[in-house]
């Protein structure tokens, strides 16, 4: 692609005589790892390090352009742009190379603390079974139509959630290419701080809850509400879970926070709770769960008073949060009741999520990839729920490396009040 059109369709401008507009472009990169002949490199300002320093190694590994935020002083500088904020530009720079492929799809966002990735595990499952061909982005893998694309991603920061817009961009291209009509996608509050998706707007962007989470990047509670915010702020329709929104000692709740701000920017929003006195759009009835049995409820929804019935083999009060917050995604995206509740029956769950491990013992294991101190209540308050008398229930966790150490002394005050035997590991030290 030349450079004034790659520039033009990412909404930026070169001086129209300049020499360079004619240079072609092989690849849009911030990281000299990924450079190549014809790259144009973007110079991302981060924590640790500053891109602008690194624009000579760029030129050595093949890129003939640099886009950045001020001038360098490099002896091999490149020709270069300046932006106002490289971030930013990085994702248009990199949509526009891959012909803003979200375009021609269906965008379906899912943000939240917990339950990001088995909403997207049990929404794509519904829309699966109810005919469309799908794209996934998140947590587990990429994948386009239920092909795998994860093996093929390189780039070193590909494996994040919401992955860096290079790959990102890349990986909705060949979502389209593969026929994808509806594509769900995890959308992170970094990937937010760091403006990854400000080219997408989403047909249907759902809120699950807000916690304490990621304060060592965020640094305070209403940063990362922001972050969050700024998304339904690109979406067409919101779905907002009301339960379980509240910050611990804190009665504020930030899904109806986030329910005025999208409505503020035109959205139609829609609201689910188990709770009637918050006047939901869909309401969650008649819960039960037991091992053997799994969850099963009751979904009603307000505008046409219809209702649909839940089983699901699943465990877990956040399971049971998933599959309801599912359901009404499911339901706003147009898959009939009945394919909703055949399909909710035969999902088979998601690795490391309320996972059981089957043994021949005479106890039940479960593996959860709970990692704050609100999922791991929750989990813990689950196992109590259907344990089957006083049965001993024995934790083993850890808390994660090199982020978020004030939560570590919360998550040891929980799972002591809910464990009679409790093991500490290690945990990405």
């Amino acid at each position: 692609m030349k450079l004034r059109t790659l520039l033009t369709e990412a909404g930026y401008e070169m001086i129209p005589e300049s020499p360079y507009a004619e240079i072609e472009i092989t690849s849009v990169c911030h990281d000299t790892r990924m450079a190549e002949k014809g790259s144009l490199f973007v110079a991302l300002r981060g924590r640790q390090t500053d891109g602008h320093a690194h624009i000579p190694r760029a030129a050595e590994c093949g890129a003939v352009f640099a886009v950045t935020e001020y001038e360098t002083n490099c002896p091999t500088a490149l020709p270069s742009l300046r932006v106002s904020d490289t971030r930013e530009a990085l994702a248009r720079l990199a949509d526009a190379f891959y012909g803003h492929p979200a375009r021609e799809m269906r965008i379906v966002g899912v943000t939240g603390t917990n339950g990001k990735t088995s909403v997207l595990s049990i929404l794509a499952h519904l829309l699966r079974a109810s005919g469309e061909r799908v794209g996934t982005i998140g947590t587990v893998e990429a994948t386009s139509d239920g092909r795998s694309l994860s093996a093929d991603l390189h780039d070193p920061a590909a494996h994040m959630t919401t992955p860096d817009p290079p790959v990102l961009y890349r990986l909705l291209s060949e979502m389209r290419r593969d026929g994808c009509r509806t594509v769900v996608m995890e959308a992170t509050s970094h990937a937010a701080a760091l403006k990854k998706l400000v080219p997408l707007t989403f047909s249907l962007l759902i809120f699950t809850n807000l916690t304490e989470e990621h304060l060592d990047f965020h640094e305070s509670m209403e940063a990362y509400f922001q972050a969050k915010a700024s998304l339904f702020r690109q979406a067409d329709r919101a779905l907002i879970h009301l339960d379980g929104s509240a910050a611990r000692g804190d009665r504020e709740q930030y899904g109806l926070r986030l329910a005025s701000i999208a409505e503020a920017h035109g959205a139609e929003v829609r609201t689910c709770s188990e709770n009637p006195g918050s006047f939901p759009d869909f309401i969650r009835s008649d819960f039960e769960e037991s091992i053997g049995m799994g969850i099963n409820f009751t979904m009603k929804t307000k505008a046409d008073g219809s209702e649909l019935s839940v089983s699901s083999r699943l465990l877990g009060k956040y399971s049971g949060m998933n599959l309801f917050v599912s359901a009404a995604a499911a339901k706003m995206l147009g898959i009939s009741p009945n394919c909703i509740t055949a399909a909710m029956k035969s999902f088979p769950g998601v690795a490391g999520r309320m996972q059981e491990i089957v043994t021949d013992a005479e106890f039940s294991v479960f593996v959860d990839f709970a990692h704050t101190p609100d999922a791991l209540e929750n989990l813990l308050r689950s196992v109590h729920g259907f344990r089957k008398g006083t049965g001993r229930i024995t934790v083993l966790f850890g808390c994660g490396g090199d982020r978020d150490p004030y939560k570590r002394k919360e998550m040891a005050i929980i799972v002591s009040r809910y464990a009679d035997l409790i093991y500490v590991t290690s945990d990405n030290s």
